[in-house]
Protein backbone atom coordinates (compact mmCIF):
# COMPACT_ATOMS: atom_id res chain seq x y z
CA UNK A 1 0.00 0.00 0.00
CA UNK A 2 1.04 3.60 -0.64
CA UNK A 3 0.62 6.69 1.51
CA UNK A 4 0.50 9.97 -0.38
CA UNK A 5 1.84 13.21 1.09
CA UNK A 6 0.92 16.52 -0.54
CA UNK A 7 3.19 19.42 0.36
CA UNK A 8 1.95 22.79 -0.90
CA UNK A 9 4.78 25.05 0.12
CA UNK A 10 5.73 28.64 -0.54
CA UNK A 11 7.98 27.93 -3.52
CA UNK A 12 6.71 24.62 -4.85
CA UNK A 13 4.08 21.96 -4.60
CA UNK A 14 5.05 18.31 -4.40
CA UNK A 15 3.48 14.93 -3.90
CA UNK A 16 5.36 11.95 -2.48
CA UNK A 17 4.25 8.34 -2.38
CA UNK A 18 5.61 6.19 0.45
CA UNK A 19 5.46 2.41 0.78
CA UNK A 20 4.84 0.61 4.08
CA UNK A 21 8.56 0.84 4.93
CA UNK A 22 8.50 4.62 4.33
CA UNK A 23 10.54 4.39 1.13
CA UNK A 24 9.64 6.97 -1.50
CA UNK A 25 8.17 5.03 -4.41
CA UNK A 26 6.99 7.99 -6.51
CA UNK A 27 7.31 11.76 -6.44
CA UNK A 28 6.46 14.84 -8.46
CA UNK A 29 7.27 18.48 -7.86
CA UNK A 30 6.41 21.75 -9.60
CA UNK A 31 7.78 25.24 -8.91
CA UNK A 32 5.17 27.69 -7.63
CA UNK A 33 5.95 31.26 -8.66
CA UNK A 34 5.08 34.26 -6.51
CA UNK A 35 3.95 37.63 -7.81
CA UNK A 36 4.60 41.04 -6.28
CA UNK A 37 1.93 43.50 -7.53
CA UNK A 38 2.98 46.19 -5.02
CA UNK A 39 5.75 46.71 -2.50
CA UNK A 40 5.46 44.14 0.32
CA UNK A 41 2.54 42.35 -1.38
CA UNK A 42 3.04 38.66 -2.16
CA UNK A 43 0.49 36.69 -4.18
CA UNK A 44 0.24 33.41 -6.01
CA UNK A 45 -2.16 32.49 -8.79
CA UNK A 46 -4.89 30.45 -7.08
CA UNK A 47 -5.78 28.35 -10.11
CA UNK A 48 -2.11 27.74 -10.90
CA UNK A 49 -1.57 26.53 -7.33
CA UNK A 50 -4.48 24.09 -7.70
CA UNK A 51 -3.49 22.98 -11.21
CA UNK A 52 0.15 22.33 -10.25
CA UNK A 53 -0.95 20.35 -7.20
CA UNK A 54 -3.35 18.33 -9.34
CA UNK A 55 -0.62 17.68 -11.94
CA UNK A 56 1.68 16.34 -9.21
CA UNK A 57 -1.12 14.17 -7.81
CA UNK A 58 -1.99 12.82 -11.24
CA UNK A 59 1.68 12.01 -11.90
CA UNK A 60 2.18 10.11 -8.63
CA UNK A 61 -1.19 8.34 -8.79
CA UNK A 62 -0.36 7.31 -12.36
CA UNK A 63 2.96 5.88 -11.15
CA UNK A 64 1.64 3.87 -8.20
CA UNK A 65 -1.87 3.09 -9.43
CA UNK A 66 -4.99 4.37 -7.68
CA UNK A 67 -5.80 0.94 -6.25
CA UNK A 68 -2.58 0.93 -4.21
CA UNK A 69 -3.30 4.20 -2.34
CA UNK A 70 -4.12 3.62 1.30
CA UNK A 71 -4.33 7.19 2.58
CA UNK A 72 -3.30 10.76 1.90
CA UNK A 73 -2.19 13.72 3.98
CA UNK A 74 -1.59 17.37 3.20
CA UNK A 75 0.58 20.12 4.57
CA UNK A 76 0.30 23.65 3.29
CA UNK A 77 1.28 27.25 3.91
CA UNK A 78 -1.47 27.54 6.58
CA UNK A 79 -1.63 31.35 6.65
CA UNK A 80 -1.98 31.75 2.89
CA UNK A 81 -5.60 32.53 2.04
CA UNK A 82 -7.79 31.84 -0.99
CA UNK A 83 -11.50 32.56 -1.20
CA UNK A 84 -13.34 30.11 -3.49
CA UNK A 85 -16.76 30.57 -5.06
CA UNK A 86 -18.80 27.62 -3.78
CA UNK A 87 -21.16 27.48 -6.76
CA UNK A 88 -18.43 27.48 -9.43
CA UNK A 89 -15.41 26.07 -7.61
CA UNK A 90 -13.29 28.96 -8.88
CA UNK A 91 -11.20 31.35 -6.78
CA UNK A 92 -12.36 34.93 -6.32
CA UNK A 93 -8.81 36.23 -6.48
CA UNK A 94 -5.18 35.38 -6.01
CA UNK A 95 -3.77 33.42 -3.08
CA UNK A 96 -2.68 36.04 -0.55
CA UNK A 97 0.67 34.62 0.54
CA UNK A 98 1.58 34.37 4.22
CA UNK A 99 4.50 36.72 3.53
CA UNK A 100 2.20 39.51 2.27
CA UNK A 101 2.09 42.66 4.39
CA UNK A 102 -0.99 44.33 2.83
CA UNK A 103 -3.09 43.89 5.99
CA UNK A 104 -0.35 44.78 8.49
CA UNK A 105 -1.87 48.16 9.44
CA UNK A 106 -5.32 46.65 9.93
CA UNK A 107 -3.86 43.95 12.16
CA UNK A 108 -2.26 46.62 14.35
CA UNK A 109 -5.64 48.42 14.54
CA UNK A 110 -7.39 45.20 15.57
CA UNK A 111 -4.76 44.29 18.19
CA UNK A 112 -6.55 46.36 20.84
CA UNK A 113 -9.58 44.07 20.36
CA UNK A 114 -7.67 40.78 20.55
CA UNK A 115 -9.50 39.58 23.67
CA UNK A 116 -12.91 40.03 22.06
CA UNK A 117 -11.72 38.52 18.76
CA UNK A 118 -10.30 35.49 20.52
CA UNK A 119 -13.51 35.09 22.51
CA UNK A 120 -15.68 35.22 19.38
Amino acid sequence: MVTLAIDCGTTSTRVLGFDDDLNIVASAQKALPSHYPEAQWVEQDSMELWQLTKQCLDNVIGSVGPESIDCMGITNQRETSIIWQKSTGTPLGPAINWQCRRTHRRCIELAEHKGMIKFK
